[in-house]
């Protein structure tokens, strides 16, 4: 029975419960129940149904798999008691029957006379059941013939010929659970305790140092080996046969299914990033926006944004060069700065000049959105050992989004003191998406640690609590979010107050493009109720390389400061600025020289030269920004006779053809078209299919494919 039957012996209406729940297989709309079938089974519509799946879920398809062919090779093992009973401590046969009758719904498992079957497709990308060893046919079949009739000696055996009948051989008696029982037995309780402890540790692979070296291995793994109750895989590697596992374990390979997930404890550490305002991060970050404006920071060959911009944004911004790091991210998911790729630099997008424009609340919704649907880690940036460079567009994590509203919706409903356990946090999490996160607890805290450091940054999450805004940002409630985070933030002040010696008190919060300004001007020496920032010769002087003057420094003070401009400091911008820029530096590609200066005004106002923008410097002295080899040609075919010349001012001679080196543009080549979740806080297919309303499109389609129409 294939999965055509399965889909077969659904109704119309489950049917359409399964199109709404795996809506890959709905897109486009499938021609026939073969067409779907074929859909369901391919690998990445399975791969994707078993990522949204919880651990029990997953426990009970493993129970499927392993019961599907019983331990005489023979199919029908599979019952809902059956499953039950593969754990210690078994749940209601009810339960497992509408977990199973769930999983039908999903496409991922058929009933057949009575029993439970599975597709190979699933079973495939499930692996090994609840992570035990091979068949005990499949794990003799890398014995060589020599080898299987050593091991059926010692088992008491007169070995037949051939390798398939050896094998048969061996596998019957280890299938016994008396005749193994004897086995163990007569062998030496040392080898039996290293057998037992692993079976009871749920580990089916041993490692046994100089396993290819027979004569250097222990006594213990030896006789094992010996006996067909180990089988060599690896170079130290060694694996227990299924079946011997599960005649170990009493045929209950676990201790109980996790029917739900484990609680959150308290007692964890506190939450890094929670000492931020959500009005610094938008301060920061409208900062951020008016210095990468005047300035782009430029990018790496390999994507992102490298150290020594992040350094210099962070000395700018006066913060960690971690957080400035964590800053551009949260910008780039929120579409406030991007990559131009024309010019190999990071730079504000038309959403930022926009973004620039609002008031504080609004900014804040926008880098909260912007935080729950990006499709990477934010605090991957972060990173201490392994840092990404921010605005990467090749570091992709597909269920960054899942990940951060399951974590939301776990600490929402969690009870605990104080901040959450990590380590009951990553359990809790991983319960209802093992395939979601990290392969192990220690990545995927990890992933948790800089998630919650994201939260407290932006303010959902404080002192160990889920704010308010999270709870509307989780239930979708936009206006409510909207009407919280206008109570977060203060109306804002235009004027602060400049002291005779040179410091600036700022009480509440300024306006940001008056607070973006009055940071260019002077340097932030401290924060709290109010910001104190000083004014020095250096922070004027950058001000002024970035194109301020002194009429407009001191229009911009008269302007916000009260209640007057202190003279000092309209000493201090004047005495800068008469020694600010009497030196000039500039770009030049090339040059060109004559010693009559008639000449070369001739050839700097023609206007077939128009493109080398041509600027003179001195009478006989002009610079232009086109490489020297193409103005040569330029120049040549306008009618001149220039002659090129070394960097000591020898004359060259003109050969070959005249056209320079060829210049290539970088181009990318990435397709960047992530998958978004349909829903942000749980999948689809983790929900509960019956209670699906599918719309009315896949009703019909769902009933032509029934009825077995075109």
């Amino acid at each position: 029975m294939g999965v055509i039957d399965d889909l077969r012996a659904l109704s119309a209406d489950d049917l359409a419960r399964l199109l709404t729940a795996r809506p890959e297989l709905s897109d486009p709309p499938p021609s026939t129940l073969t067409d779907l079938a074929n859909r369901a089974s391919a690998p990445y519509s399975v791969q994707r149904c078993l990522m949204a799946l919880n651990q029990f879920d997953v426990q009970v398809l493993h129970a499927v798999v392993l019961l599907s062919t019983d331990r005489s090779g023979q199919s029908g093992a599979s019952t809902a008691a059956n499953i039950a009973a593969l754990a210690h401590e078994a749940p209601p046969v009810s339960m497992i029957e509408a977990e199973l009758h769930r999983l039908q719904l999903l496409g991922l498992v058929g009933v057949k006379s009575g029993s439970w079957t599975i597709s190979p497709a699933v079973a495939r990308m499930l692996g090994r059941p609840f992570g035990l060893g091979e068949a005990l046919e499949h794990s003799f079949d890398r014995h060589s013939p020599a080898d299987l009739r050593v091991i059926a000696e010692n088992l008491g055996l007169e070995p037949v010929v051939g390798k398939v009948g050896l094998i048969r051989q061996i596998a019957a008696v280890l299938r016994d659970s008396a005749l193994l029982s004897e086995l163990l037995q007569r062998l030496p309780a040392e080898t039996v305790a290293l057998l037992s402890e692993s079976v009871a540790d749920g580990v089916s692979l041993v490692t046994i140092p100089g396993l290819m070296q027979r004569a250097r291995v222990s006594l213990e793994a030896a006789q094992l080996l010996s006996h067909g109750l180990l089988v060599p895989l690896d170079w130290d590697l060694a694996e227990i046969p299924r079946e011997v596992s599960l005649l170990q374990t009493g045929g209950k390979p676990l201790r109980v299914y996790d029917l739900a997930p484990p609680p959150i404890a308290g007692g964890g550490p506190p939450i890094r990033h929670d000492e931020f305002a959500p009005t610094e991060i938008v301060a920061y970050i409208s900062r951020l926006l008016f210095l990468w404006k005047e300035q782009p920071a430029a990018v790496l060959r390999a994507g992102g944004v490298g150290i020594t911009a992040l350094k210099s944004l962070a000395k700018e911004l006066g913060v960690q060069q971690s957080m400035a790091a964590r800053l551009v991210a949260l910008a780039g998911a929120a579409g406030l700065v991007g990559v131009d790729l024309a010019h190999d630099a990071a730079t504000v997008t038309q959403a930022g000049e926009a973004w620039l424009t609002e008031n504080g609340p609004a900014k804040w919704v926008v880098l909260v959105d912007g935080w729950r649907t990006a499709t990477h880690d934010i605090g991957r940036v972060a990173d201490e050992e392994h840092p990404v460079a921010p605005l990467r567009v090749d570091v992709l994590t597909p269920d960054s989004a899942w990940r951060r509203g399951r974590l939301l919706a776990a600490l929402s409903g969690a009870t605990y003191e104080g901040f959450p356990d990590v380590g009951s946090l990553v359990q809790n999490l991983i319960w209802d998406g093992p395939s979601r996160w990290a392969t192990t607890d220690s990545s995927a805290a990890q992933v948790i640690d800089g998630l919650l450091g994201d939260m407290a940054m932006l303010g959902l999450f404080r002192n160990g609590a889920v704010m308010p805004t999270a709870q509307a940002l989780l239930d979708g409630d936009p206006l409510l979010l909207t009407t919280l985070a206008a109570a977060m933030f203060p109306a804002p002040v235009e004027t602060f107050t400049v002291q005779g010696d040179l410091t600036a008190i700022a009480p509440g919060e300024l306006r940001e493009d008056i607070s973006a300004e009055l940071s260019m001007l002077a340097d932030i020496e401290s924060r709290g109720g109010a910001t104190m920032l000083r004014f020095s010769e250096g922070s004027l002087r950058r001000a002024m390389d970035r194109g301020r003057s002194q009429a407009g420094i001191i229009e911009f003070l008269e302007r916000h400061a009260k209640p007057a401009v202190p003279q000092t400091l309209r000493v201090l911008v004047a005495d800068v600025e008469r020694r600010h820029g009497q030196l000039r530096t500039g770009p030049a590609v090339s040059y060109l020289r004559a010693d009559d200066p008639a000449t070369l005004a001739a050839v700097v106002n023609s206007k077939k030269l128009s493109k080398a923008h041509l600027r003179l410097l001195a009478p006989t002295v002009a610079v232009s920004s086109m490489d020297s080899a193409k103005l040569l040609k330029l120049m040549r075919e306008a009618g001149f006779s220039p002659m090129p010349e070394d960097a000591h001012g020898n004359l060259l001679s003109v050969s070959g053809e005249l056209g320079g080196r060829k210049v290539f543009a970088r181009t990318s080549n990435v397709r960047f078209n992530p998958e978004v979740e349909r829903f942000w806080t749980q999948g689809v297919v983790g929900a509960d299919i019956s209670a699906l309303q599918p719309t009315v499109q896949i009703r019909k389609l769902a009933d032509r494919l029934k009825a077995g129409r075109n």
